[in-house]
């Protein structure tokens, strides 16, 4: 579909009077489209199959260096399975420097027992003990939530309808069966050959396909944003700078408007488009300069007691590579309310006289 067919088939979203919630309509039908356009940058299904092929691999050959299980016959797939797609549902914690208490609460088993739990597995194993069925049970269940929490870590895969768990089980199996080469530090031809794919080739296959799936998703947000742009500047009473920005003033306000590095004092809530809140502050005071260049230039539209919204394309907001909690070529949306501002020439002039 070439440009002015897409958005001639979207601009009738247009049409309706801005403000801040009805900014947002066509966010998701604009993201259904992009995705319709971007089809064949999608990875494959046999990049997928040989991903998740290797990282079942890459787990059978853990398994079976760390002496979790001499076969394959011996894992309860069921609570490995069960542990995976909790982890690829609920990811890590925010902060894996701090116990998130309400985080492990999600999951059969605490992750934070992980490690105390497959001490005791181990060493009952080397002891050569009898292992119970609800330790080996507990076992599996948290190599499935330690396997999901890596892939979600990695971005291998948002959700665990995207992953070929018939392929990451086969390489488990194929792992714990033929196990670690014996030549160590050289390849070991005759051992890679009774993989599926060659196990030497681990680190090219991840990076391919990270490599393509960046692609696929960066472009997705850029035509998702391109998209959202262009009707978004039909709607009502928005307004377009130079530079690409959009906006809406509710109030202009009063007096000068500030300019960078000046001083400012106000609210504000900033949204993705498809309106998730991503930071919000009232009565807030920062420099004009330690911001972002859209919420600079917006700013400087409006005086004391304005009030607008300004929707900022990722050129002037976080660029192609994004930032924490804002993915690349992501256009954000704030909602600004300016309560007061001091030059900065001003306060120089004062401190000299």
């Amino acid at each position: 579909m070439t440009m002015l067919a897409a958005v001639a088939s979207i601009s009738a979203w247009g049409q309706g009077a801005a403000s801040p919630q009805k900014a947002f309509d066509g966010y998701f039908e604009c993201r259904t489209l992009a995705e319709h356009n971007t089809q064949d940058l999608i990875p494959s299904k046999e990049s997928v199959d040989t991903l998740c092929y290797n990282l079942g691999v890459n787990n059978g050959l853990m398994l079976s260096g760390n002496g979790f299980f001499d076969s394959y016959g011996e894992i309860n797939i069921f609570r490995f399975l069960t542990g995976l797609e909790t982890a690829m549902e609920n990811g890590g914690p925010v902060n894996e420097y701090v116990i998130d208490n309400e985080w492990a609460a999600l999951f059969e088993i605490s992750p934070y027992e992980m490690n105390s739990i497959f001490k005791r597995y181990l060493a009952a194993r080397q002891q050569d003990h009898g292992i119970s069925k609800a330790a080996t049970d507990s076992t599996c269940y948290l190599l499935g939530v330690n396997c999901g929490i890596l892939i979600k870590q990695y971005e291998f895969f948002d959700s665990c309808d995207e992953i070929n768990l018939t392929e990451i089980l086969l390489g488990i199996e194929d792992g714990l069966k033929f196990g670690t080469p014996a030549t160590g530090s050289e390849e070991d031809l005759e051992w890679a050959s009774k993989f599926k794919s060659n196990p030497y080739q681990m680190v090219e296959i991840v990076n391919s396909f990270l490599t393509a799936k960046d692609h696929y998703k960066k472009e997705v947000n850029r035509l998702t944003e391109e998209y959202f742009l262009i009707i978004n500047a039909k709607r009502e009473g928005i307004k377009k700078t130079e530079s690409g920005l959009q906006y809406i003033v509710r109030s202009q306000g009063e007096g000068d408007k500030p300019i960078a590095p000046d001083t400012v004092n106000v609210d504000y809530t900033c949204y993705l488009m498809d309106g998730t809140i991503i930071d919000e502050g009232q009565n807030m005071e920062f420099t004009l300069d330690k911001v972002i260049k859209g919420f600079q230039e917006g700013l400087g539209l409006i005086g004391k007691g304005g009030d607008m919204t300004i929707y900022v394309p990722h050129y002037l907001a976080y660029g192609e590579n994004g930032t924490n909690g804002v993915e690349p070529y992501s256009l954000i949306i704030f909602d600004i309310k300016l309560h007061d501002f001091t030059h900065e020439a001003a306060e120089n002039d004062a401190e000299s006289e």
